[in-house]
């Protein structure tokens, strides 16, 4: 319709309103075109609106009400899950509930120190005097609130306590009074100088952890890694030399289900209850591993009290029966467990003055059998320096036993 014809036919429109006899009617109100397009546009806008908080009644109540519907069969829920190792005996033990990661973090985070070289004073240019996460030698992880720590072995070149320095969690940085290497594993412990205050980790109650519990570890950046723990005790055996072991030296380490790298090297490893269950170690093969609590707990005490460690000697290296596959020796294939012998026992030693010989095969110490559970290493380590021992085992098929008096492992 043109614009003439739409004039005319409102002309006409007007005059029948003006007529006395249609005078009664009321004359409907023209609307604009904006007037129409806003209309239109805020209708839009209600409508989202009332759609948007229609959708979030719904998704708060999980249902749509008269259907019966439940979203939660359809729509997927995001949820933090705090795994409890059920079978975890320090659980048991100690009635501790799983605290929540943040909880577990933030005491990873108090626990937790970095190992440094000691800049030497003075230090030019000025900048050069501070330490940042890439300088650092390693982590470590507080034992008392008088400055003691526990760190790996590979974290210092030196056990000289003047070329280090160490960084708490408030940033302080304290200089290093004492070192003490531990004979039977790869552990040093720190003291460090004039402290007090500081927070203590708690440690695991139980001799082993549970398999696939969660636990957390950190490096100096503050970098947070999870791992399940899959093997309790675990061999690096990359030869058949690796079979040798010493009664000494623990020779079984803790496996996560992650790739540890170095950066990580004696940082704690803490279940989701906040305790300790062991430490990141790297081993002389560069290989990186984790110390298990067993290995270390009877000795936090005396060195907390006597600032020393004394481990017991007994100076032999064997091969654990249990671990050996595809044994071709006549007189040994039978036999399934207990510590054989690999060479004579050192000169001088406990064993060798008890008259200990190559190819022997202890299957008891005390009452306890020698197996792949109980190792010889790990009976003896239960022990102190002066315990008398007897040693049963075999020679040449007969069963003999020995008395021998351990001595301290220097």
């Amino acid at each position: 319709m043109n614009n003439l014809s739409r004039q005319k036919k409102d002309e006409q429109i007007e005059e029948l309103y003006q007529d006395e006899q249609y005078d009664h009617l009321q004359q409907p109100v023209r609307l604009g075109r904006g007037v129409v397009v806003t209309s239109i546009i805020l209708a839009i806008i209600f409508g989202i609106l009332a759609g948007f908080g229609g959708g979030l009644v719904v998704l708060s109540i999980r249902k749509i009400p008269l259907l019966n519907i439940s979203l939660d069969d359809y729509l997927p829920q995001r949820k933090i899950v705090v795994e409890t190792p059920l079978s975890a005996k320090s659980d048991k033990q100690t009635n501790l509930i799983s605290a929540s990661y943040e909880e577990v973090i933030g005491k990873l985070q108090r626990q937790s120190v970095t190992v440094y070289s000691l800049k030497q004073q003075p230090i030019r240019p000025f900048i050069s005097q501070f330490y940042v996460a890439k300088q650092a030698l390693g982590q470590g992880v507080i034992i008392s609130a008088d400055g003691w720590l526990i760190t790996n072995s590979a974290v210092l070149s030196k056990l000289n306590p003047e070329n280090y320095l160490v960084i708490t969690a408030d940033q302080q940085g304290h200089l290093v009074e004492k070192i003490i290497s531990d004979p039977a594993t790869s552990l040093i412990f720190m003291k460090l100088r004039n402290v007090s205050g500081l927070p203590p980790a708690q440690f695991a109650n139980d001799s082993k952890s549970s398999l696939g519990q969660t636990v957390l570890l950190m490096n100096a950046e503050g970098q947070i890694k999870t791992a399940n723990l899959v093997k309790q005790s675990w061999q690096d055996n990359y030869q058949s030399d690796d079979l040798i072991h010493s009664s000494d030296y623990f020779f079984d380490f803790a496996l996560l289900d992650q790739i540890i790298t170095s950066d990580y090297i004696g940082s704690p490893v803490i279940n989701l209850s906040g305790a300790v269950i062991g430490a990141v170690v790297r081993l002389p093969n560069k290989t990186i591993a984790v110390c298990p609590i067993e290995q270390f707990n009877q000795i936090l005490i005396e060195v907390l009290g006597q600032q020393t460690i004394t481990r017991p000697y007994l100076g032999i290296e064997y091969l654990e029966l249990s671990e050996l596959t595809g044994m071709t020796d006549a007189e040994l294939v039978n036999y399934q467990r207990g510590a054989l012998l690999y060479g004579h026992p050192t000169v001088n030693s406990p064993a060798g003055k008890a008259g200990l010989s190559n190819r022997d095969i202890i299957i008891k110490i005390d009452k306890d059998i020698v197996d792949q559970t109980n190792s010889l290493t790990k009976l003896i380590q239960q022990h102190q320096p002066g315990d008398e021992l007897m040693i049963i085992y075999l020679r040449d098929g007969e069963e003999r036993n020995e008395t021998v008096i351990l001595e301290t492992n220097k």
